[in-house]
């Protein structure tokens, strides 16, 4: 059987609860369910835009 392989980037964000967890689970299902992961970034924290709370996301 021959597959027709295409690149995928995508970009996931959590923020609630432990987000680097649900990050780290949403990449092993994505792995179990559609295919390998490659490559993986660093994990980056950003304050909220045009919002006043002092979250971090």
């Amino acid at each position: 059987m021959i597959f027709d392989t295409k690149k995928v980037y995508l970009l996931l964000g959590s923020n609630l609860g432990d987000r680097e967890q649900l990050i780290e689970d949403a990449i092993k299902q994505i792995a179990n369910e559609i295919g390998e992961v490659f490559i993986r970034s660093s994990v980056y924290e950003t304050e909220a835009w045009e919002m006043k709370i002092s979250l971090l996301f």
